[in-house]
């Protein structure tokens, strides 16, 4: 290809999908730039460290004269009409200058020739993506793999290898402003790992039908040759596998009788987690199978997604029971997933994603279950349309059973969502204070997230939580140098 041809643009890279997409056309060979509206960690970070650059705020002036190819983000103001530089690379693709896709569809192109492992659910997707590729990376296989969140363990949350497996990261969101399929069905899937179908997402998909439809069609993608492995705890997924072709294994973070694997002798209080996992003939129902595992891993969710992990690699005889024991033994996580945010603090210190009610309450399960005679403190934003939307009000009452106290920081500034369909800060506050016999204290900044801690009298081996898929406006960071300073760990 020329240098025009192989010159490539991401309107919108910081998102977590377009910026392991921009690493992978850097991988395989394209000279890549980008734009997005803010450039904050951990994405920034990441694409300082892989050499990619990216321009701020949009304008048409951003794309570079060269460029052939314009990958534009889902983000609902990427369209003409809100966005210069969008508006700008569809006028030069009318004059035929440069040709305009999704990353959905640029993952479409690279995962042609490889074996394609696809997990895909309302939960844990990140984790259990993380865990495979990870796995085989460890083992020297050299997987390729996209994952929607920065890997503790890798040094990039995507990457080009030269092994037959290809892990990804699948998401039921539509592709681009103007492609309304879901991301996953482009992925030319070979395997399909399906942790959850619990109704989410209530903007884009308002019914629970609604949001099985895309699970559907990419299950009725599935022959005979391909893999299902269904993990039996989560919501709907028995519905959804029901009329599929594939040769279909189910998988059970408990010791289920109906799952082909599953777990038995688990100890969660321990430093570290252990337990069995099992494995049955599906048509004696005898165990014929059992791995030992230990992890670091927090909380009985993460037991599940190394299950489904195991029983995805041992079906695909892509490693040996020794190789995955010693790659899940080395696997620290991922970030914002019950991630450590201190190690100079007398107090334990976590942030975790917590985009929706099954998140938030494993999250709090797994601290409890590690800390079971600490106090509990979240600060708690309920940042996702999900939470913000009126159909999440049943998610609130008890979401916090056994916490000391809850700080609710300020949602973002409440768009995508109608008047009629939107929660205020107060009505959330309110129905999380339903059924909760623990303080629920509304915040808007760090300095009053301080002043509550403060008064709270916190003492050593305390637990404290940041709960959001946004930011907190800024605020995390202050409130971790405050506990630094207050509560030394020496």
């Amino acid at each position: 290809m020329t240098e025009r041809a192989k010159t490539v643009h991401f309107i919108g890279i910081c998102g977590a999908g377009m910026s392991a997409v921009a690493k992978l056309m850097q991988d395989d060979g394209w000279n890549v730039s980008g734009s997005d509206n803010g450039f904050y960690p951990p994405v920034s970070t990441f694409l300082e460290q892989e050499g990619l650059s990216c321009k701020t705020p949009y304008a048409p002036e951003n794309i570079p004269p060269e460029c052939a190819l314009v990958v534009i983000g889902k983000h609902a103001k990427l369209t003409p009409e809100q966005n210069a530089e969008v508006k700008s690379a569809f006028e030069r693709q009318a004059k035929g200058e440069v040709a305009i896709v999704s990353y959905p569809q640029v993952l479409n192109l690279l995962t042609q020739s490889t074996h394609n492992i696809v997990v895909v659910g309302s939960y844990g997707k990140s984790t259990t993506t993380t865990l495979l590729a990870w796995s085989l990376a460890h083992a020297g296989v050299d997987p390729s793999y996209f994952i929607g969140a920065i890997p503790l363990d890798f040094t990039a949350n995507a990457s080009r290898g030269t092994g037959k497996f290809f892990v990804l990261e699948g998401d039921e969101y539509p592709s681009a402003n103007w492609d309304s399929s879901p991301k996953f069905l482009h992925y030319n899937a070979g395997t399909v790992l399906l942790t959850s179908c619990e109704h989410d997402h209530f903007n884009e998909f308002p019914t629970l039908a609604s949001y099985l439809t895309p699970y559907r069609k990419l299950l009725s993608t599935l022959t005979a040759d391909n893999l299902l492995i269904a993990c039996l705890d989560g919501k709907e997924v028995q519905n959804v596998i029901r009329d599929t072709k594939a040769r279909v294994v189910t998988y059970s973070g408990q010791n289920n009788p109906n799952a082909d694997w599953f777990v038995s002798a688990i100890a969660l209080n321990e430093a570290h987690t252990r337990f069995t996992v099992c494995k049955r003939n599906q048509q004696t129902r005898e165990i014929v199978q059992e791995i030992e595992i230990t992890t670091q891993l927090l909380g009985e969710h993460n037991v599940q997604n190394i299950v489904g992990c195991v029983a995805t690699l041992v079906e695909q005889n892509a490693l040996e029971a020794r190789a995955i024991q010693d790659a899940i033994a080395a696997f620290r996580g991922i970030r914002r997933r019950l991630e450590i945010k201190s190690n100079t603090s007398s107090v334990f210190l976590y942030e975790d994603l917590s985009s929706s009610r099954p998140k938030a309450v494993a999250a709090l399960q797994a601290l409890q279950e590690r800390h079971p005679q600490s106090h509990i403190y979240a600060i708690f934003q309920p940042h996702t349309f999900s939470f913000r939307s009126r159909q999440a009000l049943d998610w609130y009452p008890l979401m916090f059973k056994g916490v000391h106290s809850v700080l609710v920081f300020s949602p973002p500034n409440l768009r995508g969502l109608s008047g009629a369909e939107q929660l205020s800060h107060e009505e959330i506050w309110d129905a999380i204070n339903h059924g909760n016999t623990c303080p629920v204290i509304p915040v808007a900044n760090a300095e009053e997230i301080i002043q509550n801690l403060n008064h709270a009298s916190l003492s050593r081996g305390d637990v404290v939580i940041f709960m959001t898929s946004g930011g907190m406006e800024g605020s995390i960071q202050p409130v971790i140098e405050w506990f630094e300073k207050e509560y030394p760990s020496a």
